[in-house]
């Protein structure tokens, strides 16, 4: 992951540069469309109302996120055509934006805003924990609803 010494030698198989080339465009196309778009997609593509008070700052959010992406963006066609030895550093600082904007959504989904900071950690590692335990719970459900139809199927069946 951390070479010692970045340079154009990638020793990964081809696939994984060039599907981070691909994730590159898609990045890049993205932070565009932010920026250019009338409502910055908030609206079109979010569905938030734009219509409340301070629907123009919600706009200028989602045009500077675009302006992040499109540096990030930059930064990945840089490496991928300059410094390819450090795509796997790349991959890593992706998946770690993909965790983190889930975890963000995890932590809101279970009710930060009642408390007065988001950096409660107490809080967010007990939401993830509730989380967890919903989908694990949701899953046992399901598996006995399944074992329950099953075994009725059978016993009607041998009827």
């Amino acid at each position: 992951m951390f070479p010692k010494q970045a340079d154009n030698n990638f020793q990964g198989h081809r696939i994984a540069a060039l599907v981070f080339l691909l994730i590159t465009f898609v990045t890049i196309a993205r932070s565009l469309i932010h920026i250019f778009a009338p409502d910055g997609c908030a609206g079109s593509i979010a569905g938030i109302d734009l219509s409340v008070a301070g629907g123009s700052n919600i706009i200028s959010m989602f045009a500077f996120w675009g302006l992040s992406q499109l540096l990030m963006g930059i930064v990945y066609l840089v490496v991928y055509f300059r410094y390819k030895s450090l795509i796997p550093l790349m991959y890593v600082l992706i998946l770690a934006e993909i965790f983190g904007k889930n975890a963000s959504r995890i932590h809101q989904a279970f009710g930060s805003n009642t408390y007065s900071t988001g950096s409660d950690w107490r809080l967010y590692s007990g939401s993830l924990s509730s989380y967890f335990a919903n989908i694990i719970t949701q899953k046992i459900k399901k598996k006995r609803e399944l074992y329950s139809t099953c075994n009725l199927s059978r016993l009607t069946a041998s009827r």
